[in-house]
C-alpha cells in the first residue's frame, strides 16, 4: 500500500495485472514553435515541489492511428480564437467548427479509424482488476510525482503539479479520474510541467489522462494525451499533447494547442467508374440487381445514392466494398443512382449519375400443392411430408404444429419433402408449405393427418425462472407477476407449480390450477405471496396446460416513487414438437453463453438455473473478461426440476474489480436438460435486466441479427434513452462484424469493427459513440458477420438519484419474426397514470410486409386495430399507443400483429414504461 501526504490518510490498495500493451510515445519528435518555448520558460519558473515514492510501472496505451492526431472526437470540434498545431479529425457523421488548423481537417475516413482506435485504446486503460495503481487525492497542487499510475478523486486539480521522469526517457504517467465509473477531471488554473523545465516533446515523456466521463481545463498550462468518456472543455492558456474524447471537444483560448507528432498526409481518394447495370440499360428485372463500381485507390468508404429522381437522394452511408445489392424494385421505372468514394482528405470521389429503367416484372411464386399425408389416420413414423414443386420458387418453408392456426416453423429446404419423427402417439398434426422467392410468398393449403398408436395427453409445459418475494441487495423487495393466455380456440386448464430455490422440484406442494377462456389473459399480482401464501422465496414456475400457452412475467422491487425490475418470458419445453426453444436449454455436455454480465461499484450479476425434465445435473460456470481473460471457475449441483441462483456470480468466483463487460459459459456436466439466465442489476437503482443463455447451433441465422429498437433520444418524463451494445464472437479467429443503423428518417449508415477470437465488442451509447450521431434518433441496428455471434443489448436513461432504468432488447435472428399469415402476441400491454406503452415493429428481411395490429383487453374485448404497410427494413413505433389510437381510459391489454400480405419478415415489440421511474420492460411478440 502507498499512501500520499497530500491530505489525511484515505484506503489505498495496490492491485497486480499482467500489462500486454504495447509501448508507444505519443508525445513524438516534432520542431516547436518559439511560443512553446516561452510557455515552458513561464511553466519552469512555478516548479517548487519535492518528488513523491514512485508509484508502480505501466506501459503506455497502444493509441493505433489516434496517435497522429491532436484533436480528435466522436461528434464536433469546435473553437473561438484557438490555434491547433496539428491534424484534427471527427468521426463520421461529425463536424469540425471554424478552428485554425495549422495541419490536416478530417471527417470520417481515416479519422473513423483513428476514433475506434481510441476507443479500443480508452477501453484498454478503464479500471480492471488487477491495475497497478496509486491512489492520489487532492488538488495536487505542489507535488512532484514519477512515472506511474495514478487514480484521482473528483477534486478540482489546481496549482503546479511536477512530474519527474528520473532521467528515464520512456517514463509514462497514467492518471484516470472517476475510477468508479463516474467522475471528470477538472483543473482550474492547474499548471503541468516538466521537472527541470524539461522539454516534453523532445524527451519522449508520455503523459495519459484517462476520464470516465468528461474533462474540463479552464486557465490552465497543460502536458499529456487526455481521454474522455464524453467531452472536453479547455478554455485559455495552452496545451501540448493531445486531446480525444467520445463526444464534443470545445477550445476557447488565446493559446496554442501543440501537438508534438507528425501531421498526417492527407491524400483524397482516387477516380472510379460505374459498372452495372449499365447506363441507360431498359428491361433490367425488378429483383436480384446489384449496383457495381470499380475500387477507388485509398477511399475508406462509399456514399450511394439511390432513387426515382435525379438527382438521386442519399440511400446508405458507409459502404465498405465496391457493390450494394438492391432489393425488390417496381416494375416499368426509371431508377437514378451515384457513388461517392470518400476517406476524409477532401476532395472526395464522385463517378457521376447512372440511370437504367425496371421493364421485367417480378413474378412470385405459384402456391405448391401438397401430397401427402393429407387426411390420413395411423401414420407410421418416420413421416414424410410430400409437396408437388411449385413454379418459380427458389426454397420452401416447413410449418408443422397441432392446430391450423398456431404452426411453427420446422425449417427450410430447396427439396419437395421433409421428414419428421419424436411425434406423440394418436394425435393431430397439421402442416402447411410456404414456397419463396425474391418477390414474395404463397402458402399452400393446410393438411391435417393423425400418427399412429393409441392417443397420448397433449400437454403445454411452460416455465418462469426467478420469480420472488423476498429481500434483496441494497435494501430492495422482489416480487413477481405473471400473465399467461391460452392462444388455441377453446378453453384451456392449466396448473402452475412453484419450485422454491434449492429445493427437488418433483416434490413441491406449491400448486395453484384455473381454466382460461378464448382470448382471455389471467394475471397474477405477486404471484409468490398472493397466490401462494408465501414469503421470503424465491424459485421458478413450472405451468402445464391441455393447449397451447404463452406467458410473461416481471420481477421487480416496488417503492413509494414507483417501481424498477425486469421481464421475463415463459420458456417452452415443448413434448409435441420436441424442445422447441432449443437455443436456451441446455443438455449433458451443452454450452450456453451469457454474454451481458458486468460487475463493479455501478453493477451486480446474478446468474441462475433451472432443471426442466426430471432429472438431476450439475452445472459447471466459467467467468472471462470480454477479452477473454479466465476469472474463475464454479460447479453448483440442481436437484430435478430444481431452481438454484448464485447471487453476485462474480463475487462467489472471489473476482475482484471493475468488469465492464464479461461473459460466462454454462455447462451441464449431469443428466438433467438446464435453462441458465443472468439479471444484472444497477447497483444504485436496483433496476434489473434478465437475458438467457443461448447455445451456438452454427447456422447461418446466428451471423446476422437485428435489434428491432436502438436509441439515442430524448423521451418523456424527461427520460433520455440510449442503447449499449455487446458483440461476442465465439469463433478461434478475428471476424468483421458490421454494424447497420437504420433510423425511422434518413439513410442507413455502416461501421465495420474486427472482433478478436472469442473477445466481446461493447459500445456504450453506441448510437452516439460508433455513428457519431448528437441529434435525437431511433430505428433498428443490425449486426451482421460471416460467422455466428452473439448479440446482446440494453437501452437505458439515467435516473433521477443517479444509476440507470433500461431494459433488456432481444435480438431477432433472420429466420425469425412474423410471416404473411402468421401472428404472433404480445401481452402485458398498460395504460394508466403510471404505466404507458410503446408498441414498435421492424422488417428484417429487406421485403415489404403489411401487417395488421389490432388490441383487446385482458378480458378479449376489442378495442382497436391498425394496418401499416411495412417497407423493406422499415421501423415504426407508436409512442403511448393507447393515446395515439384514441383509445381512452385505464387499460390492462394485449396486441396480436399480424401479417397479412408480402414477402417481410417482422419483429414486433411493446416497451411499457413506469411514468414515475421511467424504468421499463421490453416484450416481443410470441
Amino acid at each position: 500500500m502507498q499512501f500520499m501526504d497530500s491530505g489525511p490518510p484515505v484506503d489505498a490498495s495496490t492491485f497486480r495485472r499482467p500489462q500486454t500493451m504495447a509501448v508507444r510515445g505519443l508525445l513524438k519528435e516534432r520542431g516547436i514553435l518559439m511560443k512553446t518555448w516561452l510557455m515552458m520558460a513561464f511553466i519552469t519558473a512555478l516548479m517548487v515541489a519535492a518528488p513523491f515514492q514512485p508509484a508502480l510501472a505501466q506501459s503506455a496505451p497502444d493509441l493505433g492511428a489516434a496517435g497522429d492526431f491532436a484533436v480528435l472526437a466522436g461528434t464536433t470540434v469546435t473553437c473561438t480564437g484557438a490555434i491547433i498545431d496539428g491534424d484534427v479529425g471527427v468521426n463520421t457523421g461529425g463536424s469540425i467548427g471554424a478552428c485554425t488548423v495549422l495541419g490536416n481537417s478530417i471527417v470520417g475516413g481515416i479519422a473513423a479509424t483513428a476514433y475506434n482506435d481510441f476507443l479500443a485504446a480508452y477501453a484498454s486503460l478503464a479500471p480492471q482488476p488487477g491495475d497497478v495503481y496509486t491512489i492520489q487525492n487532492g488538488t495536487l497542487a505542489g507535488l512532484t510525482l514519477t512515472p506511474g499510475v495514478y487514480w484521482l478523486d473528483d477534486s478540482a486539480k489546481t496549482g503546479v503539479l511536477t512530474l519527474d521522469d528520473l532521467g528515464d526517457p520512456n517514463a509514462v504517467w497514467i492518471f484516470k479520474s472517476g475510477t468508479s465509473g463516474t467522475g471528470s477531471l477538472v483543473g482550474n488554473s492547474f499548471n503541468v510541467v516538466m521537472a527541470g523545465g524539461g522539454d516534453p516533446c523532445a524527451n519522449g515523456a508520455s503523459v495519459f489522462w484517462w476520464s470516465a466521463q468528461a474533462a474540463t481545463l479552464t486557465d490552465s498550462n497543460f502536458i499529456g494525451t487526455v481521454l474522455t468518456g464524453t467531452d472536453i472543455t479547455i478554455t485559455n492558456g495552452n496545451f501540448i499533447g493531445q486531446a480525444l474524447a467520445t463526444g464534443a471537444i470545445t477550445l476557447t483560448t488565446p493559446g496554442t494547442f501543440i501537438f508534438c507528432g507528425t501531421i498526417i498526409a492527407c491524400t483524397p481518394p482516387g477516380a472510379f467508374n460505374l459498372l452495372a447495370p449499365p447506363n441507360l440499360a431498359n428491361d433490367v428485372p425488378i429483383s436480384g440487381v446489384t449496383l457495381d463500381w470499380t475500387d477507388s485507390s485509398g477511399a475508406a468508404s462509399y456514399t450511394l445514392n439511390f432513387g426515382t429522381v435525379n438527382p438521386p437522394p442519399i440511400y446508405h452511408i458507409g459502404l465498405l466494398v465496391s457493390q450494394y445489392a438492391l432489393p425488390v424494385l417496381n416494375p416499368n421505372t426509371w431508377y437514378y443512382w451515384s457513388v461517392t468514394a470518400t476517406n476524409g482528405c477532401p476532395p472526395d470521389a464522385f463517378a457521376g449519375v447512372w440511370s437504367f429503367y425496371t421493364g421485367i416484372p417480378c413474378i412470385p411464386p405459384e402456391a405448391p400443392q401438397l401430397q401427402s399425408p393429407c387426411g390420413e389416420t395411423n401414420v407410421t413414423e418416420p413421416v414424410t411430408l410430400m409437396w408437388y414443386e411449385a413454379a418459380n420458387a427458389v426454397f420452401y418453408q416447413v410449418w408443422m404444429g397441432l392446430e391450423p392456426g398456431h404452426l411453427v416453423m420446422l425449417g427450410t429446404t430447396t427439396g419437395l419433402s421433409w421428414v419428421v419423427t419424436d411425434l406423440l402417439e394418436g394425435t393431430e398434426y397439421c402442416w402447411l408449405i410456404v414456397a419463396v422467392n425474391d418477390c414474395g410468398m404463397a402458402h399452400s393449403q393446410t393438411c391435417c393427418f393423425t400418427s399412429a398408436g393409441p392417443p397420448e395427453p397433449v400437454e403445454t409445459l411452460l416455465y418462469i425462472p426467478g420469480v420472488a418475494n423476498i429481500l434483496g441487495d441494497n435494501f430492495s423487495w422482489w416480487k413477481t407477476d405473471v400473465q399467461i393466455m391460452s392462444t388455441s380456440d377453446r378453453d384451456a386448464a392449466y396448473s402452475i407449480t412453484f419450485i422454491p430455490a434449492d429445493t427437488d422440484g418433483t416434490q413441491s406442494p406449491h400448486v395453484i390450477t384455473g381454466t382460461l377462456g378464448t382470448g382471455q389473459v389471467k394475471q397474477y399480482q405477486d404471484i409468490v405471496h398472493v397466490a401462494f401464501g408465501l414469503s421470503e422465496a424465491y424459485g421458478d414456475l413450472r405451468i402445464v396446460s391441455d393447449q397451447l400457452l404463452i406467458a410473461i412475467a416481471r420481477t421487480y422491487h416496488d417503492t413509494e416513487d414507483g417501481t424498477y425490475g425486469q421481464g421475463i418470458l415463459g420458456y417452452r419445453v415443448d413434448p409435441v414438437l420436441g424442445l422447441s426453444d432449443i437455443r436456451y436449454l441446455l443438455r449433458q455436455g451443452e454450452v450456453g453463453y451469457l454474454v451481458h454480465p458486468v460487475f463493479g461499484t455501478a453493477y451486480r450479476s446474478n446468474v441462475g438455473f433451472m432443471e426442466v425434465t426430471g432429472g438431476a445435473a450439475a452445472v459447471e460456470v466459467s467467468l472471462f473478461s470480454h477479452l477473454d481473460e479466465p476469472l474463475g471457475t464454479k460447479s453448483y449441483p440442481l436437484l430435478p426440476l430444481g431452481f438454484h441462483q448464485v447471487n453476485g456470480i462474480f463475487e462467489d468466483m472471489g473476482v475482484e474489480g471493475d468488469h465492464h463487460a464479461a461473459r460466462a459459459e454454462v455447462r451441464v456436466t449431469g443428466a438433467g436438460t438446464v435453462l441458465a439466465y443472468a439479471s444484472i442489476t444497477d447497483n444504485i437503482t436496483n433496476d434489473s435486466i434478465f437475458t438467457v443463455g443461448e447455445k451456438l447451433l452454427g447456422t447461418t441465422s446466428e451471423t446476422r441479427q437485428t435489434l428491432s429498437a436502438a436509441a439515442h433520444t430524448h423521451g418523456a418524463n424527461n427520460s433520455f434513452w440510449r442503447s449499449d451494445v455487446r458483440v461476442y464472437n465465439p469463433l478461434a479467429g478475428s471476424t468483421n462484424i458490421t454494424y447497420t443503423y437504420r433510423p425511422v428518417e434518413g439513410p442507413a449508415i455502416t461501421k465495420t469493427l474486427v472482433a478478436a477470437s472469442r473477445n466481446i465488442i461493447y459500445t456504450n451509447d453506441v448510437l452516439s459513440q460508433m455513428f457519431g450521431i448528437i441529434d435525437d434518433t431511433n430505428g433498428s441496428l443490425e449486426v451482421g458477420s460471416d460467422s455466428p455471434l452473439l448479440l446482446s443489448s440494453r437501452i437505458y436513461t439515467d435516473a433521477y438519484e443517479g444509476g440507470t432504468y433500461g431494459q433488456q432488447i432481444l435480438s431477432c435472428r433472420s429466420d425469425q419474426g412474423i410471416v404473411n399469415h402468421h401472428q404472433g402476441i404480445i401481452l402485458g400491454l398498460r395504460a394508466n397514470g403510471d404505466y404507458r406503452t410503446n408498441l414498435g415493429m421492424t422488417e428484417i428481411a429487406g421485403r415489404v410486409l403489411t401487417v395488421l395490429v389490432r388490441i383487446y383487453d385482458t378480458t378479449g374485448s376489442f378495442l382497436g386495430e391498425r394496418t401499416v404497410n411495412l417497407q423493406p427494413y422499415q421501423h415504426m413505433q407508436w409512442n403511448n399507443v393507447f393515446l395515439q389510437w384514441d383509445l381512452s381510459g385505464i387499460f390492462e391489454a394485449y396486441a396480436v400483429v399480424q401479417g397479412v400480405a408480402g414477402g417481410g419478415r417482422v419483429a414486433a415489440y411493446a416497451s411499457v414504461v413506469d411514468n414515475r421511474t421511467n424504468d421499463a420492460v421490453y416484450i416481443p411478440a410470441q
